[in-house]
């Protein structure tokens, strides 16, 4: 098990679609990201969208898989941000927009007790972290023949 400090609390403020405002949110993100979409198709160029995981789920397997009961904020936050993902996706694939989803790259490194997030507070990855979404960015971008 990992040490580190996650806000889960602050997440599910960020996740929760019992809030309107996410709910607009998530809703903006698809239309916009349909704009864009079509604009890039009219000058034959590609669109690729990254699904970048919190901190919160990256943790949340590994965290669940040692026995520690994650508690009822914990578990609202990861399941809340687990819809939105999985609502992107289906979004995303019904408009032909490209994706990768990181979560289980970092799920696997997080297993693998690489440290892909400080061990602080800080929400945001590591080096290491970095080079992780990078290589799955160009596994993905070659996957795809670009």
């Amino acid at each position: 098990n990992q040490k580190t400090i996650l806000h889960t609390a602050a997440r599910l403020l960020a996740v929760n679609l019992g809030d309107a405002r996410v709910r607009e949110g998530l809703s903006l993100t698809e239309r916009i990201l349909g704009r864009i979409r079509k604009r890039l198709t009219a000058h034959d160029a590609w669109l690729l969208v990254v699904l970048l995981p919190s901190k919160e789920l990256s943790f949340a397997k590994a965290e669940a898989a040692d026995g520690t009961p994650l508690g009822p904020i914990y578990t609202k936050a990861a399941n809340m941000e687990t819809e939105i993902l999985r609502r992107l996706r289906s979004d995303l694939k019904a408009r032909g927009i490209a994706s990768v989803d990181l979560l289980p790259a970092f799920q696997t490194a997080i297993a693998e007790r690489r440290p892909v997030f400080p061990t602080d507070g800080d929400t945001h990855p590591t080096p290491e972290g970095y080079r992780l979404i990078a290589s799955r960015v160009a596994e993905e971008i070659a996957a795809l023949g670009w």
